[in-house]
């Protein structure tokens, strides 16, 4: 089990800096800053992350 998590991580790692080097769409952009809006006026506390990726959308 070991190894195969080790090859996942080698083979993500591998095209890392491939990825931040990837051009975020503008509309990912304004999503992203309608969904921060959002939350700031609600004031929360708390934010459940359920989905993955590169983290280039992140907070």
């Amino acid at each position: 089990m070991k190894r195969i998590e080790n090859n996942l991580i080698e083979s993500y790692n591998k095209m890392a800096e491939e990825r931040d080097k990837l051009h975020i769409s503008e509309w990912k952009k304004r999503e992203r800053d309608v969904f921060k809006r959002f939350i700031l006026e609600k004031e929360s506390k708390n934010l459940l992350e359920v989905g993955a990726g590169t983290g280039q959308d992140s907070l």
